[in-house]
């Protein structure tokens, strides 16, 4: 018996860290139209550590498309002799991604 995979997306983004009365944790939802979207709980064994997981789930996340996409287009001229005109606009998106990935969040 095989397994048939299908493709499932994941909760629209931004996802956010939203902190709940009486809950150690944070919670990261997804906010659309100005309504929270429950995407997942984060605990830990410290209040900063918890708060450090959660960040960097919710940056990584929100950079992801547009990291993966800077990327790809950056390995797309590697090995060409002419490098197109565009290739300073590329670059400059690569780094914007790479900036949105790497800067922290405010809390």
């Amino acid at each position: 018996m095989t397994q048939k995979h299908r493709q499932v997306s994941s909760t629209r983004r931004p996802w956010v860290i939203v902190r709940r009365s009486g809950y150690q944790g944070l919670d990261i939802a997804s906010l659309q139209d100005d309504v929270y979207f429950h995407v997942v709980s984060v605990d830990g064994s410290t209040g900063d550590e918890v708060e450090a997981n959660a960040h960097f789930i919710v940056q990584a996340c929100n950079a992801h498309d547009e990291l993966l996409a800077a990327l790809k287009e950056c390995m797309s001229l590697v090995g060409e002799d002419n490098l197109p005109e565009n290739v300073n606009d590329v670059l400059d998106r690569a780094l914007a991604a790479i900036a949105k990935a790497t800067s922290p969040q405010a809390p």
